[in-house]
């Protein structure tokens, strides 16, 4: 399936970094990666629903809700905060949680060679097929966002 794909991010480094990767990799599809801030874990997770919801009423091809697991002590107890019809549509192809194990800024350190401090800076330089060998998580995400967009 193609169309946009919406990651809806919690810091504006994140938006920054994702604002910038995917329309490297995918130079003619630059309007079709779509970001939005919530600035809030807590706003995010509030507002999953709605997003999950205007993801399969629009036509996009996923939305992702990319968080960091930052101090929570494991993946299922964050994945619990949200709102059990969001977890249901979550498998389905157009909605993904994706969640980074420490941070989502660890992810720009996957591709060793762009030690940058700006995302804007990183995602310049940032090969993602090398940083998905070096993380998991960035693996899966950057996977939906391609094949979505192929």
């Amino acid at each position: 399936m193609t169309g946009k794909v919406v990651l809806v991010v919690e810091d504006p480094s994140d938006k920054a970094f994702w604002a910038s990767v995917p329309h490297q990799a995918f130079p003619g599809r630059r309007g079709d990666v779509v970001g939005r801030v919530m600035h809030y874990r807590p706003k995010l997770i509030a507002a999953a629903w709605d997003w999950a919801d205007r993801s399969r009423t629009s036509g996009r091809a996923c939305t992702i809700l990319l968080l960091d697991l930052d101090d929570d002590p494991c993946f299922s107890g964050l994945v619990g905060r949200f709102d059990p019809r969001v977890l249901e549509g979550v498998g389905g192809g157009d909605v993904a949680i994706c969640i980074a194990a420490k941070c989502v800024e660890t992810w720009l350190l996957a591709d060793a060679a762009s030690k940058i401090p700006r995302a804007r800076k990183v995602a310049a330089r940032y090969d993602p097929e090398r940083a998905r060998e070096h993380s998991p998580g960035f693996g899966r995400t950057w996977r939906i966002i391609t094949e979505r967009l192929a």
